[in-house]
């Protein structure tokens, strides 16, 4: 239709040149519901075993130790430890990470093994040094 009286032909309803195909279309995976509960409770969420935050902090201490401040990190990592060791134990099995803690320890004595031995062959050397002891070679 037209203002001026004149009838204009209107458009056709359909498409009159077929759109191109689109790209194929994936097939929806079914939805699944989110676990909400361990099988054999009743409707209470999943717990699942964590690791003790202590006994990740006690083995950074004991790693730290050798770079830092051998003998304070060192103790420090041992405190820690043994209180994620408590920890770890008052849980009944809640709690994990026995392997970090008996790993922190472990670094942590030999570090502290090492500091002593290099500090008594220090002073074996400063004490030779000051007694002008030669060993035996001659001068």
């Amino acid at each position: 239709m037209s203002f001026d009286g004149e009838s204009v032909p209107e458009p056709p309803l359909g498409p009159t040149t077929p759109l191109p195909p689109g790209p194929p279309q994936q097939p929806v995976p079914p939805a699944y519901p989110a676990p909400t509960a361990a099988p054999g409770t009743a409707g209470y969420p999943a717990q699942f075993p964590k690791s003790s935050t202590y006994a990740v902090v006690s083995l950074v201490l004991a790693i730290g130790s050798f770079v830092l401040c051998p003998v304070i990190l060192a103790i420090a990592a041992l405190v820690v430890a043994s209180s994620a060791d408590r920890e770890i134990k008052a849980s009944n099995g809640w709690i994990t990470g026995d392997g970090m803690v008996k790993a922190a320890k472990i670094i942590a004595w030999i570090n502290i093994a090492i500091t002593i031995v290099v500090t008594i062959g220090i002073i074996a050397l400063f004490a030779v040094a000051r007694t002008g002891s030669t060993g035996g070679f001659p001068a």
